[in-house]
């Protein structure tokens, strides 16, 4: 079972801890949290609104949030990192988590750049901007070796390949967390034109979870099982995004699909046993449309794809291929 998760304020009087806490406290007069305990929403201004998660974060463990209220008339987007910092110990906040908020934290600030980049986040044919009402921001840490970690952030889905100098403040670059100092948290400053964000469970959003591909191969065997003809549309939708997508346009497959996106789709295609969509594949394999499937790191997929062929001769033409 997922844990539960949930924004906590930091406290200035610590007597009950600080996932007791109800009220916004004075001391963060623009934020202010839900009954759930899931949902911060800046009252006013543009500042004065970092929260925290009620929970440290194991490693890998993605937090994930969904922003559900924007304002106008403000510049900057939500700051998102992890901090080592107690939120039950603080006594005062800064105004802004950046440049302010810096010791033993690493705080990453949605950019233009950041901004342009669109995945489909809730449905295969819709695309939302990460600093628009529904996009989803993900922090987690992940540990290099037994000292340090690295800062991951993802955008609808997507892992950042990196946080510029202008938007990673100065401190401790991402890649050197010493993660086993001590606790680690995430944190958001609720900035600018994000004006309220909700957490997002992770047992009910598969697209952050590293083990995704295969819980998907799962969903897809009981549609299998109880739904049978929502299949085929999903296998040829999957078809069209993955073989027949022009170069040089985006994919905006969910993020189970954007790495190795061939490789994923026969995956799943080996778990229903599609041997119509192992034909379709085939042919564009040999069309030259596809990335090099002989790859190290896609071998299951060409595997997969000779286990699914019927026909003698293509299954030598692969072998050959592959060779």
């Amino acid at each position: 079972m997922a844990r539960q998760i949930s924004i906590a304020l930091a406290r200035k009087n610590n007597s009950h801890g600080f996932k007791d806490e109800k009220v916004p406290l004075a001391a963060w007069k623009n934020i202010s949290i839900d009954e759930s305990r899931t949902v911060a929403t800046r009252s006013s201004s543009f500042a004065d609104a970092i929260v925290f998660s009620s929970n440290p974060l194991l490693p890998n463990e993605q937090f994930v949030v969904q922003i559900l209220q924007t304002e106008r008339g403000w510049s900057g987007h939500l700051r998102i990192g992890l901090t080592q910092i107690d939120p039950s110990t603080i006594s005062s906040l800064p105004q802004f988590a950046m440049p302010n908020l810096v010791q033993r934290t690493w705080i990453c600030a949605l950019s233009k750049v950041h901004s342009s980049l669109t995945n489909m986040v809730s449905s295969f044919t819709e695309s939302t901007l990460p600093t628009e009402v529904g996009g989803y921001l993900g922090v987690r840490f992940v540990p290099c070796n037994d000292h340090t970690a690295e800062m991951k952030i993802s955008v609808n889905g997507r892992d950042l390949r990196y946080c510029t100098a202008e938007t990673l403040y100065d401190g401790p670059l991402s890649g050197e967390i010493p993660y086993q100092d001590g606790p680690i948290y995430a944190v958001f400053d609720v900035y600018g034109t994000t004006k309220a964000i909700g957490v997002v469970q992770i047992s009910y959003y598969l697209a952050y979870n590293e083990a995704s591909a295969a819980t998907l191969q799962t969903l897809i065997l009981v549609l299998n099982g109880s739904l049978g003809k929502l299949l085929p549309p999903l296998l040829d939708l999957l078809y069209s995004k993955c073989f027949s997508q022009e170069e040089g346009t985006e994919n905006t497959l969910p993020y189970v699909f954007q790495d190795n996106c061939a490789q994923r789709t026969l995956e799943v295609a080996l778990s229903v046993g599609s041997s119509t969509f192992y034909d379709k594949a085939y042919e564009k394999l040999f069309k030259g449309r596809l990335v090099d499937l002989c790859e190290t790191e896609s071998k299951f997929a060409v595997i997969s794809l000779i286990g699914g062929c019927k026909d003698k001769e293509k299954v030598c033409e692969l072998i050959f291929f592959c060779s």
